[in-house]
């Protein structure tokens, strides 16, 4: 009898180990959850840890566009808009120009290489004046106090400075944008101890040619941090939400993201992302759309983005300098001031040879008599 309940009892034993060690893994709850590439049911790790390269190479093929981008935001308070704001660039080779309507407009404001400045006039007839111009200092594309957008390790046309980083994300790279606070998904995925991929996995699409991704994620920061461009070293950062990501390039196509940065409660709030993309046009997926909505506890701000754009030639240049538009270009060397009395001195030498010469000459002659 004893011997009966003690095989009972191991049997029982094997049976629940069996059953605790047969139990599925559910995903993001591993022994590791911080880490980026932790393998689970969901999780494509190989296409994750291709991401960081491949939006690089995406980036670096965005420094020889050109083109037009009309941005307009609205502030919308308990359904009644309260503010409209259209704004108009022209980019090429990171070089922006901004417009009042077009270039017969009032106001021009342009960012090039060299320098940037700001026209001015009363209406279309009249010639531009300048009102303000400033050279673009070597040291003022060096600020790497808060670099919080993604690097770019080399340039064909371009110098390699993280200024060219901050341009690209700012005006192309609508499908890696989360927010226009420079926070993009390059950025977040470099602190693979703070973002935490839940989930990770390929979508079927009845066009097999369309690759298509389902993310979601989780980005945290304790205090202290460094990410003091979106909230105080002293407060937390949350960021999390689910994105759907399209062409080979892994490009938002839609999702939704929550904010909660720090203890500002205008720092709290949910975005909602659309983007259209064309493939037909450059070597990689240009922006065509983007919508951008994001609802506060009083108000919705909403950002609509059209874009016409292209690879860029060097003719477009011409438009970034202030000869475009008839006026000299600036001498910020300058010109050394009139040295008097160097050029006295050197008269005086001049006059003191002529002198000597003279004398001797004369003296020869006496001589020679």
């Amino acid at each position: 009898m004893t011997n009966i309940i003690r095989t009972f009892c191991c049997l029982l034993i094997n049976s629940f180990v069996f059953l605790i060690v047969s139990m599925p893994v559910i995903p993001g709850q591993d022994t590791h959850p911080n880490d980026l590439y932790n393998v689970t049911s969901d999780i494509d790790s190989d296409s994750i840890k291709k991401l960081p390269k491949i939006w690089e190479e995406y980036l670096q093929a965005l420094g020889t566009v050109k083109g037009t981008i009309t941005r307009t935001h609205t502030w919308t308070k308990n359904g009644k808009v309260n503010k409209t704001e259209t704004l108009k660039y022209n980019i090429a080779y990171m070089h922006q120009l901004t417009l009042n309507g077009n270039v017969a407009g009032k106001n021009v404001f342009v960012t090039g290489d060299k320098y940037e400045f700001r026209l001015k006039r009363e209406n279309s007839n009249q010639t531009w004046f300048i009102d303000s111009l400033k050279q673009n200092q070597t040291d003022n594309k060096k600020q790497s106090v808060t670099l919080c957008f993604p690097t770019i390790s080399s340039e064909e046309n371009s110098d390699n400075n993280p200024q060219l980083s901050l341009r690209i994300c700012s005006q192309l790279a609508a499908g890696l944008e989360l927010h226009r606070n420079f926070i993009y998904l390059p950025e977040l995925l470099k602190y693979d101890t703070a973002f935490v991929v839940q989930k990770f996995h390929p979508i079927n699409s009845n066009d097999n040619s369309v690759k298509k991704y389902y993310l979601k994620f989780k980005f945290s920061q304790k205090p202290p941090h460094k990410l003091e461009w979106l909230a105080n070293k002293s407060e937390d950062i949350l960021i999390e939400g689910e994105l759907y990501l399209t062409t080979d390039y892994f490009l938002i196509e839609k999702g939704n993201v929550k904010f909660s940065l720090g203890k500002n409660k205008s720092n709290h709030f949910i975005g909602e992302y659309e983007n259209v993309f064309d493939s037909n046009i450059y070597k990689v997926p240009l922006p065509a759309l983007r919508n951008f909505k994001a609802e506060y506890n009083d108000f919705i701000f909403n950002t609509n983005v059209k874009y016409d754009l292209k690879e860029t030639e060097t003719s477009d240049l011409e438009r970034f300098a202030l000869s475009y538009y008839g006026l000299p270009e600036p001498d910020f060397e300058g010109k050394p001031p009139i040295n008097r009395v160097r050029y006295i001195l050197i008269l005086i030498g001049i006059i003191m040879i002529a002198v000597s010469i003279s004398m001797i000459y004369l003296r020869h002659r006496k001589k020679s008599k």
